[in-house]
Parts: structure tokens; C-alpha cells; sequence
């Protein structure tokens, strides 16, 4: 079940506080309306009751997937423990240091892809966009399969560039089938854009894109 507690917080414009429910863990099968509002980030929004600002705020938080089987854990402070791997339960378990990882990885997960294989794929689609004069610092993230294509949303300082769908289909089959294998289960990993990066340097697989 989804397990919340409420904090009393301070608003950032007038300084006074305000409860907050703070959602340890989202369970997607007994809430579905908390797990939507996982995605659209509105979970993570606080209304100040006395001046009426609007701002987000963040927290670690378990997003669990039972029909799927996965989970995904948010956690920017790394003085916080991981929740415990699971043992013989056969799930995916990721952790993630960002909010958009957090949302992005859920929607990997849920559409039932391979996220290693779509951090493998990010690094040249960001390549192509730089080409086509987007900032080198660009940010990517998954979105969905749109057509058969993989449709992202790029980002810089924080604005989004809009979408751009790419026809990697070839790549992801062969990453999943050849290249990487059968995912870890039952232990908490990052897979991101680092991780991708040591993946590239083990083995070069350009001339698959």
C-alpha cells in the first residue's frame, strides 16, 4: 500500500509554514491517481495556504509497481539509505538522483522497455541534436514510443527544446538481445547517463545508430 506522513514547511516567498503530505511510497495498483500524479510531477507541488504560493518540492519517494513488477526510488541526498534490495521477488529496481530520472525511468518501466538500452541510445541523439544547434549541455529524456519511433524531450537551463523522434529500433534490439543480457533483479541500481558512458567505453557500438 502508499504510505504518506505530513511535514509542516516552510513557503519560500512569505516564510510561513504550511502542512505538506509528504508520499513515502506510491503503490501504482491501490492508487492509480497518486501514481499519475507521480508523472505529471503535481504529487511534488505545495500550495502555501497563507500567501498562496505555488513551488515544487521534492522528497525521496518509492514509486512501486506491483503488476510490473518494479520499482523506482527518488533520492537526491545520498546520507539517505536506499530501501532494502528485495530477495527472490523478482523485481526491477532502480534508483534515481533527479526528478526527471525519477519520472523518465517510470515511464521506461511501465511501457515495458529496457532502460539500459535507451541510456545507450541517449548519447547519440543528444550528438545529433548538438549537430543541429542544440547546446552541447543538453538534457534528454525518454518519453515514449511514438510509431515505432522513440519520441524524447530535450531540455536546457531548465526549458524544454521540444520533441524529436528517431527511428532507433535497430539499436535497441540489438542492445537487448547481444549487448547487455538479462537485468539485475532484486538490487537497487542506477543506470543513467554515467553508466551509459562506461558501457561506450567497453565496447564502441556507433555504427549501430
Amino acid at each position: 500500500m502508499s504510505s504518506c506522513h505530513t511535514e509542516f514547511i516552510p513557503c519560500s516567498r512569505c516564510g510561513r509554514k504550511g502542512d505538506y503530505i509528504v508520499w513515502d511510497s506510491v503503490n501504482t495498483e491501490r492508487n492509480r491517481e497518486l501514481a499519475d500524479k507521480v508523472k505529471d510531477e503535481s504529487l511534488f507541488e505545495w500550495t502555501c495556504p497563507h500567501c498562496g504560493h505555488r513551488e515544487a518540492v521534492w522528497y525521496p519517494c518509492l514509486y512501486h509497481d506491483m503488476n510490473r513488477q518494479f520499482m523506482v526510488f527518488y533520492c537526491n541526498d545520498r546520507k539517505i539509505d536506499v530501501p532494502r534490495d528485495l530477495k527472490g521477488q523478482g523485481y526491477l529496481l532502480r534508483l534515481t538522483r533527479t526528478p526527471e530520472e525519477f519520472v523518465e525511468k517510470i515511464l521506461i518501466l511501465e511501457q515495458g522497455l529496457d532502460d539500459r538500452a535507451i541510456a545507450m541510445m541517449k548519447p547519440f541523439v543528444v550528438g545529433d541534436l548538438v549537430l543541429r544547434g542544440a547546446p552541447e549541455d543538453t538534457a534528454l529524456y525518454f518519453r515514449c514510443i511514438d510509431r515505432g519511433h522513440f519520441l524524447f524531450e530535450s531540455f536546457h537551463e531548465g526549458e524544454s527544446g521540444g520533441y524529436t523522434a528517431y527511428d532507433l529500433g535497430r539499436f535497441y534490439n540489438w542492445c537487448v538481445t547481444q549487448k547487455l543480457g538479462s537485468p539485475l533483479r532484486d538490487v537497487f541500481q542506477v543506470v543513467d547517463d554515467a553508466w551509459a558512458q562506461k558501457q561506450r567505453n567497453k565496447e564502441p557500438y556507433h555504427h549501430l545508430v
